[in-house]
C-alpha cells in the first residue's frame, strides 16, 4: 500500500516555489548573497525552498523538495522576470517584495476513498495540523454522500463541484483567494476537477497515489 510523503513545516516559514529555468536545468544557486561568490549548482524548475532570510533581492534558503543544492543563494528576479514566486507567507509582518502571490493561499484536501467522513479527516490530521503550525489555513473536503449528493455520470458529478466551490469559497472568505489543493488516492479526482474548474485561481495541486495499473501487471492491492 502506497504512503504519500508529507512535508512538515515549522511555525513561522515562507515557503517558495521555483517558476523558471525550465529549459535551462535550473536558476543559478551561489555560496552568498555576492552575485559574483561561487556557483555551487541549479535550482530546478518547481522546487519548494524555505526562506532563511532575504537581502537585496537575494534569497537565503534551504530545500524542501526538488532537485539542487540543500542551501545557497538565489535571485528573486531577474529585470522583470520572477524567478521564484511566494506559496506560504509568514503571518507576521515582512517583506513586501517577498511574496509575488497575491494574498496567502488556503489548502484544501480530500482524502481517499473507503473511509468515512470521521475516519477520512483523522487519515489527514497529521498534514492539517503542520500546515495551521506554518500559519495556513486548511479546508476538508468530502466526496458526494456526505453533501447528500446522489447519481453517477456527468450531471450528478458537475453539482458535486458546484458543491465543492461554494465550499471552497465559504472557507476562503472570497471567491478569488488563491487556493493549493491535496488529493489522497480518490480524492485526487474531486483535487484535479476543481482545478479545472478554477484554473489560475489554483496555484498547485498535489496528489498522493499509486501509479496507474500496467496490463497484465499485479497491482499494489494484489
Amino acid at each position: 500500500r502506497c504512503k504519500p510523503a508529507y512535508i512538515t513545516l515549522g511555525s513561522m516559514v515562507q515557503v517558495w516555489e521555483v517558476v523558471a529555468g525550465r529549459e535551462s536545468g535550473g536558476i543559478v544557486v551561489r555560496a552568498a548573497h555576492e552575485l559574483k561568490s561561487q556557483e555551487v549548482g541549479r535550482l530546478a524548475f518547481a522546487a519548494f525552498v524555505e526562506e532563511i532570510e532575504i537581502a537585496d533581492e537575494r534569497l537565503h534558503y534551504k530545500l524542501f523538495t526538488g532537485a539542487g543544492p540543500q542551501t545557497g543563494w538565489v535571485s528573486l528576479k531577474s529585470g522583470a522576470r520572477a524567478l521564484l514566486k511566494c506559496v506560504i507567507k509568514d503571518p507576521q509582518p515582512g517583506t513586501e517584495l517577498a511574496c509575488i502571490s497575491a494574498g496567502r493561499p488556503l489548502f484544501c484536501a480530500w482524502y481517499s476513498g473507503g473511509f468515512s467522513v470521521e475516519d477520512g479527516m483523522k487519515l489527514l490530521q497529521p498534514l492539517m495540523e503542520a500546515l495551521r503550525a506554518a500559519g495556513v489555513q486548511t479546508k476538508i473536503l468530502h466526496f458526494p454522500d456526505a453533501y447528500e449528493l446522489d447519481g453517477q455520470g456527468r450531471e450528478p458529478w458537475a453539482g458535486y463541484v458546484d458543491r465543492l466551490v461554494e465550499e471552497i469559497d465559504k472557507a476562503a472568505g472570497s471567491s478569488s483567494r488563491p487556493l493549493l489543493l491535496f488529493g489522497h488516492s480518490r480524492g485526487a479526482a474531486p483535487a484535479i476537477t476543481v482545478a479545472t474548474r478554477l484554473g489560475a485561481r489554483v496555484r498547485k495541486v498535489y496528489i498522493a497515489a499509486c501509479g496507474a495499473m500496467e496490463l497484465g501487471k499485479a497491482t499494489g492491492w494484489e
